[in-house]
This record gives C-alpha cells, sequence and structure tokens, in this order.
C-alpha cells in the first residue's frame, strides 16, 4: 500500500463515525488507567458520535523524519448520555499508553441506531524510534498492544475496535 493510500485511508478515517467531529485533548477528567504518568507526547486526537456505521478499526505504523507515527482507528460503543475522552501519555521509558474512558455528559435522549451508539476516534502520536510499545485501553480495560516493528516500512493491521 503506498504511502497515498494510506494517507487517504487516515483521512477518511477521521471524518467516519457521523456527527460533530471535534478535534479533543486532555480534560479535566483523568483517564482510569493507573499507569499513565501524565507525561504528554505530540499527538492529535479526532472524534466523531453519532450512530456506529462501521467499527472495523486499524493500526498504522511507520518511520516519519526521526520518529515513528502511530495511528489508531477505533469505535467506542457508549449510551448517549455519555462522552468519550482520550489522551496520549507515556507510561514508563519506552511504554506508552492510548486511554481512552467515558464520562458522563452526551447528547442525552434515545437514539434510534441499527448498529448500535458511540463515538468513533482516530487518534495519532509521534513517537520516539526506539519505543517499546503501545497500549490501547478503553475505560480501564486493555483493548491490545502493539510492540515496535523491527524495520522502517509502513505497516497496518487490524483492530478488534470495538469496545
Amino acid at each position: 500500500m503506498t504511502r497515498v493510500a494510506l494517507l487517504s485511508a487516515f483521512l477518511v478515517g477521521l471524518l467516519v463515525g457521523g456527527g460533530l467531529v471535534a478535534a479533543f485533548g486532555p480534560s479535566s477528567a483523568e483517564p482510569p488507567s493507573a499507569e499513565t504518568t501524565g507525561e504528554s507526547i505530540p499527538s492529535s486526537i479526532s472524534a466523531g458520535t453519532g450512530c456506529l456505521d462501521d467499527t472495523d478499526g486499524w493500526v498504522y505504523r511507520a518511520v516519519d523524519d526521526g520518529s515513528r507515527t502511530f495511528v489508531a482507528h477505533l469505535a467506542v460503543e457508549h449510551d448517549a448520555d455519555e462522552d468519550v475522552r482520550a489522551e496520549f501519555r507515556r507510561s514508563a521509558p519506552g511504554a506508552y499508553v492510548l486511554d481512552v474512558w467515558t464520562v458522563p455528559g452526551g447528547k442525552g435522549g434515545t437514539p434510534d441506531c441499527e448498529a448500535g451508539y458511540g463515538t468513533t476516534l482516530t487518534a495519532s502520536a509521534a513517537l520516539p524510534l526506539d519505543y517499546d510499545d503501545v497500549r490501547i485501553v478503553v475505560d480501564g480495560r486493555a483493548l491490545a498492544t502493539f510492540e515496535r516493528p523491527e524495520g522502517t516500512g509502513p505497516r497496518v493491521e487490524h483492530l478488534n475496535a470495538t469496545a
């Protein structure tokens, strides 16, 4: 897969999920994971909330200008009266966590969704070349761990993304 195709897939992923697309970062509500140190890393998180039409998730990793790019796309099913927060942090030397958690304060109501209601999230981070792994944690539960791949070529992997 070429970089242009991967970039196109990433951009489409940012727009998937329906509803309002809004960028958000650290919030006043702390993530539930106890494994974080609070050290922020360069990252971007985008989300769209509404009916979940597509829950296929993926992770993209590649070396880019002196760092390793890590992009995760996943769907988080939750009640309409909840919101989703997410943050990339360093949890230990070489180890990183994408923490995703729900908080009270969604749109409310009873949405009429065939496939479920929730938030589609795309998160990207610039990691050091020698990072060890990235763990994706949703509401305190480990969803997946991705170890640093050998080599420098881009890699796309499936993520069982509905949490």
